[in-house]
């Protein structure tokens, strides 16, 4: 036997001695066989699947794919460059700097944008720290970049939440205005159940600076948006695009949606 679980039942041992002067028989035989399985299975709910509340899916923990490489970008620049005419590649670069992999801890993605809603528009127009305030008033946070992007790409690299072939309907991008959270079933991604409109209808508030995943929250530097919105090239809606623009900015086409940790 492991010295530790002998030094348990040693201590188990006395304090049952102890014990025996206050406790019925029964009622101390009860005791220490309770007390003797949490000495040698510790952590008995270790085996317990960790789960979300309905309105948010579950992202499993895992090896995650994030990011663009440096070719594929040269990829994109070339149909940038056909389809827009004067593109930056400055657009772009931001995508390579977490191009890889990277071991994630499980969470819980709202499955719509604030107020996770079906059917209801999405909250757009707030700030940055107005949304982190939104989100922490429900106990949850924004998402942070690659936290975002694991939901949107469901552990993948493509390009969009519904695979990698844009299909020009399916999400609200290059449309006319914010539309109601989950009107177009096809702008899913299949991760937890569903997660909806992560490509166009309001671009999306993250924790991250484009320097840090999980950067200081009383931080002023710029935020990570994520997803594009209704009025964007569907280049600038994919999963792995980044932009960020100064926390203090409230643009109407700019929304949110909230994470949290798995209970």
């Amino acid at each position: 036997m492991a010295k530790g679980k002998m030094y348990a039942m040693k201590t188990l041992r006395r304090n049952a001695q102890r014990m025996a002067h206050f406790a019925p028989a029964g009622c101390l035989a009860a005791v220490i066989l309770c007390l003797g399985f949490l000495a040698l299975n510790p952590v008995a709910s270790a085996g317990r699947t960790p789960t979300c509340p309905s309105d948010m899916a579950f992202v499993p923990a895992g090896d995650y794919s994030f990011g663009t490489s440096k070719d594929k970008i040269k990829h994109i620049m070339k149909i940038c460059k056909e389809s827009i005419g004067n593109c930056n590649d400055q657009w772009f670069s931001p995508e390579s700097q977490h191009y890889g992999h990277a071991k994630m801890q499980p969470v819980c993605v709202d499955r719509f944008e604030y107020p996770n809603e079906a059917g209801k528009l999405p909250a757009t127009g707030a700030d940055w720290r107005t949304a982190m305030k939104l989100c922490e008033a429900r106990g949850k946070t924004l998402c942070a970049d690659l936290e975002w992007e694991m939901a949107c790409a469901a552990g993948t690299r493509r390009a969009w939440p519904f695979g990698g072939v844009f299909e020009k309907h399916a999400c609200n991008v290059e449309g006319r205005g914010i539309e109601p959270s989950g009107s177009r079933a096809a702008c899913v991604s299949p991760v937890g159940g569903g997660i909806y409109d992560m490509a166009g209808n309001a671009a999306e508030w993250t924790l991250s600076t484009m320097d840090e995943v999980y950067p200081d929250q009383g931080s002023r530097h710029y935020r990570v948006i994520k997803g594009g919105s209704y009025m964007d090239h569907p280049l600038f809606t994919r999963c792995a695009f980044r932009d960020a623009y100064d926390p203090a900015v409230n643009y109407d086409t700019f929304g949110f949606r909230c994470c949290s940790r798995p209970r």
